[in-house]
């Protein structure tokens, strides 16, 4: 069926966890994911009632050259094991 036949939508935002808990040297990208984290909260309040589904994935480190490429925050040897020693799976997320 289409959206408009099932009345039902669903938005799924990505976030970071780093939006849940402040970490040196990222209070800007931390901000703007606790912004779109707020921004996920508020939407759904205004439009649940209109059959419109909005949630919000948070996710963990993420291997890229962003994260955890040689000049990513996470590159750095320490920092990535201090990391790694944190996360539940043991490892940083991928992308496929």
């Amino acid at each position: 069926k289409s959206l408009e036949k099932q009345n039902q939508y669903n938005i799924v935002n990505i976030s970071s966890c780093a939006s849940l808990s402040p970490l040196k040297g990222h209070m800007c990208y931390g901000l703007s994911k606790a912004g779109m984290d707020y921004w996920t909260k508020h939407m759904a309040l205004e439009l649940g009632g209109n059959g419109i589904q909005i949630n919000s994935i948070n996710a963990t480190i993420i291997n890229s050259e962003m994260g955890t490429g040689p000049r990513g925050y996470w590159g750095n040897a320490f920092r990535r094991q201090w990391a790694l020693d944190r996360i539940p799976a043991g490892k940083f997320g991928e992308v496929d």
